[in-house]
């Protein structure tokens, strides 16, 4: 191999690696975009989950707040059943009298 040959092997050889850094160079802005990635990923799910945790929790108070209410609505109807019935029965028996 002559001394020119050797020179423009040599040139190529130094281009190749040229190219070889640059590409390493692209690897590893990708990899770390990819990280960027995958932590806001990480991020997302985290949030999501103490979202899902905090609906939760408020579907069991609305559950709560339900119970109560139809607990109250119960009171109430009997409340007013027997109140009915002591009407009636007092209206009878004015009306017996007369």
């Amino acid at each position: 191999m002559t001394s020119q040959e050797l020179l423009s092997f040599l040139n190529g050889l130094g281009t190749d690696l040229d190219q070889l850094n640059a590409s390493q160079k692209r690897l590893h802005e990708s990899a770390q975009r990819l990280m960027r990635m995958l932590q806001d990923q990480a991020q997302v799910l985290a949030s999501t989950k103490q979202m899902q945790e905090t609906q939760m929790s408020f579907n069991l108070q609305y559950l709560q707040l339900q119970n109560s209410m139809q607990n109250e609505n119960r009171q109430f109807t009997m409340i007013s059943n027997t109140m009915k019935t002591k009407h009636e029965t007092a209206k009878n028996s004015i009306s017996n009298v007369r």
